[in-house]
């Protein structure tokens, strides 16, 4: 039977591991409040409340007549000219459009503002490791240079400098590292409640990057991008559409008339006129030609849209294809070097084992470099696919894509 003490002891490590992973997830939720947002909820507001669409009458008159001007009005007449039903429908038709564009830009948006956050946290995280390393890479030339002062007469004075010069170095980048690695975590802690640390995160594997890639079927996804072509498009073919039955809007009127000069009785004062507008002649028959026009034009860049976005998609995927068989390699020499340290722990050279270390730094150090490249790579292809945003909310830096807490989906 488990101690309580040993429970205890469980308990707060789950908690403390949660804390010190909860900023990532906070960091990327806080893409959903970003101002560059804003605008399309205000837009997608305006178009719920239906105010783009068409009224069924377009116009509507009182008219009063009087044949002498010494005399009171006798004769009146009430007007009703209705729009052209097929206009409304255009204008309702549009007014859809235009709300699943807007939401398509919104999705754009937010999947800008989200990649940003991605890039962050990417770049807080390998500072954090290049830090780290650094450090080791320090500590390992301060051992060799002390090394070297115990025979300082038996080594030159370019040696000497070329040492210190080294050292420096490193010295100097260190300190740079820390302090673009304190500003990105500035920034990053100004978007969650929680301290910025890495420790106990498990940052996503290039092997699980690949398995995600060559699995994933997008038989049933719609490419954001090219969606957002086609629905301006679609748009555009909708605003002309409108444009054609605005050019009708006059299709006639009925009118009610009552003349009090006209005959004796109430209904004897009564008439009604009704008028028909013949469309024989369009005087906008000129601009919607240069529309027609202007459209041939839309449908090749959304041909070309589609042939850049897949171009594109075949690219980084080589890349992330790439970079994944150098990872390999760079790790396979990892594995190689450290089964040389059981050999070179024995010998007799005090160097052979600060130059075994420095070598595996410096192996250590490529690697973290190739993995950067590669996990950013493989945010920027679910960026273009539009996956980032795709719901449900998916951490993409965590080893089992944790779902995100999604509170503000358009």
């Amino acid at each position: 039977m488990m101690k309580p003490v040993f429970i205890l002891v469980i308990l707060l490590h789950g908690l403390h591991v949660i804390a010190q992973n909860s900023f990532v997830d906070q960091h990327l939720l806080s893409a959903q409040d970003d101002s560059r947002l804003s605008r399309y909820s205000e837009e997608l507001s305006f178009l719920d409340k239906g105010d783009i669409k068409s009224s069924w009458i377009r116009e509507v008159e009182i008219r009063g007549r009087s044949d002498r001007f010494s005399e009171p009005l006798s004769d009146y007449r009430l007007r009703l000219s209705p729009a052209n039903p097929w206009e409304v429908k255009a204008n309702k038709d549009y007014a859809d459009q235009l709300i699943q564009t807007t939401r398509i830009s919104y999705q754009l948006t937010f999947t800008k503002v989200i990649k940003d956050r991605y890039e962050q946290l990417i770049e807080s995280y390998f500072l954090n490791a290049r830090t780290q390393l650094l450090k080791q890479m320090v500590d390992i030339r301060q051992v060799q240079n002390t090394q070297r002062l115990e025979r300082i007469n038996e080594l030159t004075i370019d040696d000497l400098l070329e040492a210190e010069s080294e050292l420096s170095e490193l010295e100097i980048e260190l300190a740079e590292t820390r302090l673009e690695l304190r500003d990105i975590n500035q920034t990053i802690a100004l978007f969650t409640k929680s301290p910025v640390t890495w420790t106990n995160w498990t940052m996503i594997h290039p092997e699980q990057i690949m398995g995600i890639l060559n699995s994933r079927d997008t038989s049933s996804h719609s490419n954001l991008y090219k969606q957002s072509s086609l629905e301006k498009l679609a748009l555009e073919e909708q605003m002309l559409n409108v444009s054609k039955k605005e050019a009708f809007s006059n299709i006639g009127f009925i009118q009610a008339d009552m003349d009090l000069d006209q005959g004796d009785r109430f209904n004897e004062h009564l008439g009604f006129q009704i008028g028909v507008s013949i469309p024989f002649v369009n005087k906008d028959k000129a601009d919607l030609a240069r529309d027609r026009f202007d459209l041939i034009e839309k449908r090749n860049e959304v041909s070309l849209v589609n042939e850049e976005i897949n171009q594109e998609l075949q690219s980084l995927m080589t890349q992330i294809t790439s970079l994944n068989e150098i990872h390999l390699l760079v790790t396979d020499k990892i594995s190689r070097a450290q089964k040389l340290a059981e050999n070179i722990s024995t010998a007799t050279d005090p160097n052979t084992m600060i130059k075994y270390q420095r070598y595996k730094l410096d192996l250590i150090w490529k690697k973290i470099q190739v993995e950067e490249n590669l996990i950013r790579s493989f945010i920027d292809y679910l960026e273009l696919e539009g996956l980032l945003v795709q719901s449900p909310l998916r951490n993409y830096l965590s080893t089992d894509l944790n779902p995100l807490q999604q509170t503000n989906t358009k």
